[in-house]
C-alpha cells in the first residue's frame, strides 16, 4: 500500500482530502475567511506514524533532555530536515508541529485527576500510547497557576493601588490646606 501524506486546514477538510488523496502529497487550498493565516495540518497514515515512532526511538537526542546531544540544536535541526525531505514535505515546521502535537497529546493522556474516574481512551489514543508511549517518561508537565493564586495577586494589586491613591489624596489635601493657610482669602 503506498504511503500518503496529506496537508489540510482543519480536521474536517483533512478527512475529505484524505479520502480523495492520490499516492502523492496533496494540499487543500482552503483559505480561512478572515484573520491570520493558519498553519496546514499534517495528516499521516498509521504506517508513516509507526515509521516516525521508530525513527524517534533511534534518535533519542531529539526528546531526551538527559543526553548531552540534546543541546546540539544544529544536529537536531539536520535530523528534522533530513526526515522532512525523506517524507517530501514542504517544510520542516510542518513535521515539528506534528511531533509537538503528538508529544502534547501523549503528555495529556497520562494526566489524570486523583478523584476522577479513569477516562475511556479512544482508538486513536490507544494507538498513540502504544506507538509513542516511550515519550511520556521524557515529558515534565508544568504546574499551572491556580485561581486562588491569581485572585490573591489581583487583590494585592488593588490594595496597593488604593493605598497609593489614599496617600496621594492625603498629601494633596495637606498641601492644599497649607496653601490656603498661607494665602488667606479676603472678602471684598
Amino acid at each position: 500500500m503506498p504511503q500518503k501524506i496529506v496537508e489540510a486546514e482543519s480536521a474536517a477538510a483533512a478527512a475529505t482530502v484524505l479520502a480523495t488523496a492520490s499516492t502523492s502529497a496533496t494540499t487543500a487550498d482552503i483559505e480561512p475567511p478572515t484573520g491570520k493565516k493558519r498553519r496546514k495540518n499534517l495528516i499521516l497514515t498509521e504506517e508513516l506514524e509507526l515509521n516516525l515512532a521508530d525513527w524517534l526511538r533511534c534518535h533519542p537526542e531529539i526528546y531526551s533532555k538527559r543526553l548531552p546531544a540534546f543541546k546540539d540544536i544544529a544536529k537536531k535541526e539536520r535530523l528534522w530536515e533530513k526526515k522532512a525531505a525523506e517524507l517530501q514535505l514542504e517544510s520542516v515546521t510542518m513535521l515539528k508541529t506534528w511531533y509537538n502535537s503528538i508529544r502534547t497529546r501523549i503528555g495529556k493522556l497520562g494526566k489524570t485527576k486523583s478523584e476522577a474516574p479513569a477516562k475511556e481512551l479512544t482508538e486513536r489514543d490507544l494507538f498513540l500510547r502504544s506507538s509513542f508511549g516511550f515519550l511520556s517518561e521524557h515529558i515534565a508537565r508544568k504546574r499551572g497557576q491556580t485561581a486562588c493564586r491569581v485572585s490573591v495577586r489581583v487583590c494585592v494589586c488593588v490594595c496597593l493601588c488604593v493605598c497609593v491613591n489614599n496617600i496621594a489624596q492625603k498629601v494633596f489635601n495637606q498641601s492644599t490646606l497649607y496653601l490656603v493657610g498661607a494665602f488667606p482669602m479676603t472678602q471684598g
